[in-house]
């Protein structure tokens, strides 16, 4: 990532960019179990199928 400070404004803290990107582009790792609970939901059976 290239970051092009404007002159003038106030320095921008680049750890904190960085964290937010890890953030977004690399969330936490959702369980299997609610992977698995989530799949069935969408897939239209309901909670009759748990």
């Amino acid at each position: 990532m290239v970051l092009m400070q404007p002159p003038g404004e106030p320095e921008t803290n680049v750890k904190a960019l960085q964290e937010g990107w890890q953030k977004i582009m690399m969330p936490e790792p959702v369980p299997a179990a609610a992977r698995f609970r989530s799949a069935i939901l969408t897939s239209g059976f309901g909670m009759n199928a748990i």
